[in-house]
């Protein structure tokens, strides 16, 4: 239809012109002495017409022969990005695919191509790596840092072959050196945390862990993880500084204080710091709500709370679950620290019964060989002789034995940790 349209007015436009030379009877007359020229207006009008089209031809077929050089470059220099981008393409794709060697050899055709350059020498240095080539991968990453552009990627690829290598410390170099601590992105801040975890730098962890919180950038499960593992590691190496013990157990969120673990962590870390009442309350708040064995251990064997008030906490949470073994045991090792054997044969015996450890056998032995009950000591040994020992469940403490009381000077009761 478009075409029609214009083939109508073409047509129209030459009626019209053919129309007005009809009714043009002018002459134009050219002298150049001794010459003279008479020729039609109309006859003038074509041959001006003609010549211009004539001398744009000629003017344009002049222009595109002096231009030719440089098309012919640009359409070399296309060709050439051309077949850079499809040798990326294919580079990139021989990565992912694990087929190294090609991504590599890929990567050097893409070097062709200076626009490429950084990108070639990123993909050489991966795939070096890929193929445990040091000294390929160096000498790509030492290209990919040439030119500005690049120096970043080549530092957090660094970075992230030097954690693949275990090396934390070379790692934070590389991240120093190629990006500003203010403006590290995500990727930065991963591994910038992966590289403090390495170095077991738990302080400097939970510093990134909560930049990351801020950004949205990780998972609750993978940063309660991390958080999890730093503060326990943190509870350890801080033992033997009260202070320092009670700022970090500040720092802990309500759900973290009710965790076992890190409520068994704090209580040791203020039992050896010099504050074991504190740590009692703690393991206490936990022991109220629910029976932990492990917490159980540092409770009866805290000194720092009286005996009979741990006897009688102990008492109330067995009312509360009369046939937990491991509340009876406890029980029953702590009647028999301070010799009080009735009862501890009686809250052993029961824990037996209800299925307890063989932690409450081998206390109940030791009870019984403190009652001159030789023959009933030595009936638990061959049964616990004659039955395989169960794996200690993930998480569980230790063992503990009670041993018999210090008949020393000064009447001081001893336990066994």
């Amino acid at each position: 239809m478009r075409r029609l349209v214009v083939l109508v007015l073409v047509l129209s436009a030459a009626v019209a012109v053919a129309m007005l030379l009809r009714v043009n009877t002018g002459s134009l007359a050219i002298v150049w002495p001794p010459y003279r020229l008479d020729i039609s207006v109309n006859l003038a009008l074509l041959v001006v017409l003609l010549g211009f089209l004539a001398f744009y031809l000629l003017a344009r077929v002049i222009g595109q022969t002096v231009r030719l050089p440089a098309r012919i470059r640009r359409y070399r220099a296309r060709r050439r990005r051309e077949r850079a981008a499809a040798a990326l393409r294919d580079g990139v794709m021989a990565l992912f695919e694990g087929r190294f060697g090609r991504a590599e050899r890929l990567a050097e055709r893409v070097r062709q191509e200076p626009e490429f350059n950084n990108v070639a020498a990123l993909l050489g240095a991966r795939a070096a790596q890929g193929v445990h080539a040091s000294e390929r991968r160096d000498r790509w990453l030492s290209m990919a840092s040439e030119d500005k552009g690049g120096i970043m990627a080549a530092g957090l690829l660094r970075a992230e072959i030097a954690l693949a290598d275990g090396r934390a410390a070379d790692a934070l170099s590389a991240m120093t050196e190629a990006v500003p601590a203010r403006g590290r992105n995500t990727h930065a801040l991963r591994l910038q945390l992966d590289a403090h975890a390495q170095q077991l730098d738990w302080e400097r962890s939970l510093d990134v862990l909560r930049e990351l919180e801020k950004r949205q950038a990780v998972s609750p499960e993978d940063s309660g993880q991390m958080r999890h593992r730093a503060l326990l590691a943190l509870f350890e190496s801080r033992q033997g500084d009260a202070a320092a013990v009670r700022e970090l157990y500040r720092r802990l969120t309500p759900a973290e204080r009710d965790d076992d673990e890190l409520v068994h962590a704090a209580a040791l870390a203020f039992a050896r710091s010099g504050d074991g009442a504190r740590g009692a309350r703690l393991v206490q708040g936990v022991l109220e709500k629910r029976v932990v064995p492990r917490l159980l251990d540092i409770y009866i064997q805290e000194a720092a709370v009286p005996v009979r008030e741990r006897m009688l906490s102990l008492e109330s949470w067995l009312d509360r679950e009369p046939d937990d073994p491991e509340l009876l045991t406890a029980l029953g090792r702590l009647c028999a620290s301070q010799q009080i054997w009735g009862k501890a044969e009686e809250y052993l015996t029961r824990a037996v019964g209800k299925g307890a450890s063989r932690e409450a056998r081998l206390a109940l032995a030791s009870v019984y060989e403190h009652l001159d009950r030789a023959a009933d000591a030595a009936r638990i040994h061959r049964e616990l002789a004659t039955t395989k020992p169960a794996l200690p469940a993930p998480g569980a403490a230790p063992p503990t034995l009670v041993q018999a009381p210090n008949r020393s000077p000064g009447g001081n009761t001893l336990e066994a940790g």
